[in-house]
């Protein structure tokens, strides 16, 4: 019964997705072709590995039909390519989350040796950017920290020391958020102009990290052209600097998520120093970019997919030494 399926069905209405099967005919609605699986392994595919939400946010990649009876249906788009897509998503969030946790950790570090160098007492550091919050941020942060009195891994640290703590014992108990804003908050007293500038990198960090540690379809975003802020103009001559042409620049930096995709790269290569991240990086690295091209060659009818392959590509062995 399943082939037979992705012969009927041309008319369909969103409102009537319930069943695989219901499924399956609406994505033939939509143009979608089923070459490389057949029917029958298509509804395993719905029914055990993947939803229909989490596959059809791919169609993004892909050219629409104007005009015509098929007008609005996506061109060269097949069943595969979308599960081919979100297996290769994966790969980029396991990637991306990695990249971004070794920034963190680094952020942590650098601000404490920062302050270190400076002579500060650690204690007065905290209560001075305590003082500084408005009341409802002072109590949200607060609040962040008495809740880890139960926390397994992190209650021991806090219990030392309650909520008078010094900045080596805090960094390690705040959320990438919180330890952001205390970045600018040091940025601001030590008049330091790196710290500054690498605050606003951590914006495009932790969004990157947070989509990735909550499995949101990333690669979905590669051909949109929502970019609401600009880079940073650091990350800008780094990436002038691989040779890249300036229309390719402008076009892939129009997405938000190639944006914050690059940012990681470039604060990972710019924060990280320890030479076993450093090592794991470009391992890691080295290996998605194969999975890429691989892709890319499978999938060839998505421009937007090629495109975004040859950029990143440019960039992380110039900037990684692949």
């Amino acid at each position: 019964m399943g082939s037979n399926l992705m012969c009927t069905g041309e008319s369909y209405e969103k409102s009537q997705i319930t069943s695989v099967d219901d499924q399956l005919l609406f994505l033939k609605s939509k143009g979608v072709t089923f070459s490389c699986l057949d029917g029958t392994c298509a509804r395993h595919v719905l029914s055990h590995e993947r939803t229909l939400t989490q596959l059809y946010a791919y169609r993004t990649l892909f050219e629409r039909r104007t005009g015509g009876t098929r007008d609005g249906t996506y061109i060269g788009l097949d069943f595969s390519h979308m599960v081919r897509l979100s297996c290769l998503d994966q790969r980029f969030r396991q990637v991306m989350l990695a990249l971004s946790l070794d920034i963190e950790h680094a952020a942590r570090t650098r601000i404490v040796v920062e302050a270190s160098k400076r002579k500060e007492d650690g204690f007065e550091v905290v209560e001075d950017y305590f003082a500084s919050l408005p009341s409802h941020e002072l109590h949200h942060r607060k609040v962040e920290l008495s809740m880890l009195r139960k926390d397994t891994y992190n209650g021991p640290l806090y219990k030392c020391y309650g909520e008078h703590i010094p900045l080596e014992a805090y960094v390690e108990l705040v959320s990438f958020g919180t330890l952001s804003d205390l970045y600018l908050h040091c940025a601001k007293r030590w008049d330091n102009e790196e710290f500054l500038r690498e605050h606003y990198l951590f914006k495009s960090v932790r969004r990157m990290r947070n989509a990735c540690a909550h499995g949101a379809p990333i690669l979905k975003g590669i051909a949109s052209q929502d970019a609401r802020t600009g880079l940073d103009d650091h990350v800008v001559q780094a990436i002038a600097q691989t040779g890249i042409a300036k229309r390719v620049r402008s076009k892939q930096t129009k997405s938000e998520c190639t944006r914050h995709m690059v940012t990681v790269l470039y604060a990972h290569k710019a924060l990280v120093t320890d030479q076993f991240s450093r090592s794991q990086a470009r391992a890691t690295l080295r290996a998605l970019l194969a999975e890429l091209k691989t892709c890319t060659g499978t999938i060839s009818s998505s421009d937007a997919l090629r495109s975004f392959a040859t950029y990143l590509d440019r960039i992380v062995r110039s900037w990684y030494d692949l």
